[in-house]
């Protein structure tokens, strides 16, 4: 038997209804003399004992699990949470509250919610509850404590047992964006062949020595002082490799909720496209950038699935562009999704 600490809390006027019905039936067992009525008030004691030290044994037994119907879903869709109750013992309860919450994790709002099942002998039950998130973020549902009677209704019973499971809303990546992902390629495939500084939108990956057919804006100039001999810079464009995007989040949750579900869908876009990318977000707690690769729909969500596990917070910072600056100074340039005027914006950013 589990070592739990039940509280118990007596329903007042449950037992002053039946001390009145006691107190009438002894009353009429001395006026009338009625062996009937006798055994009647001992009926009710027994009952009375029975029902607590039943109810009690059912308390210290019982067992509950919250299980869901998916790990992983789009904001709006309805899943089944099941609510399952376990009872190895002949005690029954016909009134059993489920004490349950459901948080999320990420946004740190919370929802608190009641289930009443009737508890059965020696039986195992289990109820569905459609459960449809409507907003984006990883949610712990869980059964925080159970409130059962004893069958005659004189006490209730305080169980602290809890149970819990997790579920992750992604954003809808379907909807439609204001956004041409084919188009900023080719516009930045020009950028790339013009030359012109602050255009660069490839990244340095290596520096060789000069090869004849090489492009003259490639030259490290500086490097190749210092050796006597022509350096090179040896580039790996965007559009061949992979798209950096770094994700600015909002102190206002519905904008960073918007920016959360905008930057899913670009990167959506520009993987209809076959395009690799990084996504980069800010790491309070370790002073850095957390980055994911993703080159498909499952490291996207999975990237997103990790990305809600912490608070919101956490992904807060101040001159982010600054931050990419000092820790990667090799790249060259960046989509930055953040959100501006109220509502979502996107922008390539120089990283000189």
């Amino acid at each position: 038997m589990e070592n739990r600490k039940i509280k118990i809390k007596p329903r007042i006027f449950r037992i002053i209804e039946l001390i009145w019905f006691f107190a009438v039936n002894t009353a009429l067992y001395f006026i009338f003399h009625n062996y009937f009525l006798w055994l009647l008030d001992v009926l009710i004691v027994i009952l009375v004992m029975v029902s607590i030290a039943s109810g009690y044994y059912l308390a210290k037994n019982i067992e509950v699990k919250a299980v869901s119907g998916a790990d992983r879903v789009k904001k709006g869709e309805e899943i089944p949470l099941r609510v399952s109750v376990s009872n190895p013992t002949w005690a029954m309860a016909l009134d059993c509250n489920f004490d349950m919450s459901a948080r999320n994790i990420f946004f740190g709002s919370k929802n608190d919610f009641n289930l009443a099942l009737p508890v059965q002998p020696k039986d195992e039950s289990s109820m569905d509850l459609p459960l449809k998130i409507e907003k984006i973020g990883k949610y712990e549902v869980m059964i925080n404590k159970v409130i059962l009677q004893d069958f005659v209704g004189m006490l209730y019973f305080h169980v602290p047992v809890t149970s819990s499971c997790t579920v992750t809303a992604l954003p809808e990546g379907s909807e439609a964006i204001d956004f041409e992902p084919g188009g900023f390629l080719s516009a930045m495939s020009e950028s790339e062949e013009s030359g012109k500084k602050g255009s660069d939108f490839s990244e340095v990956s290596d520096i060789r020595e000069y090869i004849p057919g090489d492009r003259i804006r490639d030259i490290h100039w500086k490097l190749s002082a210092k050796a006597q001999k022509l350096m090179v810079k040896e580039r790996v464009s965007v559009s061949g490799s992979e798209m950096v995007i770094l994700m600015e989040l909002s102190e206002d949750e519905k904008l960073s909720e918007d920016v959360l579900t905008g930057t899913y869908q670009i990167i959506n876009a520009f993987m209809a496209l076959n395009v690799q990318q990084r996504l980069m977000l800010w790491n309070a707690a370790g002073f850095t950038f957390t980055e994911y690769s993703i080159g498909s729909r499952r490291e996207l969500e999975d990237a997103y699935i990790d990305i809600f596990e912490t608070p919101m917070t956490n992904a807060q910072g101040a001159n982010l562009k600054g931050m990419v600056r000092n820790l990667h100074p090799f790249l060259t340039a960046y989509l930055a999704v953040g959100a501006k005027d109220g509502k979502v914006s996107w922008e390539m950013t120089d990283n000189g």
